[in-house]
């Protein structure tokens, strides 16, 4: 079951109240109207109600009034995890809104947990251990390979919405 978004528009003069949007029909014709009636142009933008990949995403973007059709043309649709990816090449490698799309949108890997767990997901993918006898698996280190990664910048452990994620930022 999907929720819809709220988005609120919260106008910069303190005499007037905001107003409650849900996609960009009904923010463009309350904002007409409010125009109109009142001749207020700026809000500042904000999800009040939505999942929290959104709320961060939203907020992390600082998407305005200016980026509000981007959002709903082209960040709204992407799933969970390209929404992560998203805001990671934003915050964690400094990409603009427009590059990080791009790249977002040609495919980008990123992993739902620890460092620890990708690398136990890595070895069982990639049968890194293929043809090595059970006794030699214990002697491979894998914090070690955890960190050699790490400090070759090949590894990054992030926060986001509540929930670990892992990427290669050297990819991108």
């Amino acid at each position: 079951m999907t929720t819809q978004t709220i988005f609120y528009a919260d106008p910069r003069d303190a005499a007037i109240t905001g107003f409650v949007f849900t996609d960009l029909d009904s923010y463009n014709g309350e904002y007409n109207h409010r125009r109109a009636l009142f001749g207020t142009k700026k809000y500042e933008l904000q999800i009040i109600d939505g999942n929290q990949i959104d709320l961060e995403l939203f907020a992390g973007l600082k998407i305005d009034q200016s980026s509000l059709p981007v959002w709903f043309d082209e960040l709204q649709h992407l799933t969970n995890t390209e929404k992560v990816g998203l805001w990671f090449l934003v915050h964690g490698c400094s990409y603009d809104l427009a590059t990080a799309l791009e790249i977002t949108q040609n495919g980008m890997i990123i992993f739902n947990g620890t460092k620890e767990d990708w690398v136990g997901r890595w070895i069982e993918q990639t049968g890194f251990f293929h043809g090595i006898p059970e006794q030699f698996h214990t002697d491979f280190d894998t914090n070690k390979w955890i960190r050699d990664c790490e400090s070759e910048g090949c590894l990054r452990e992030f926060n986001f919405a509540g929930e670990t994620w892992c990427t290669n930022p050297l990819d991108y």
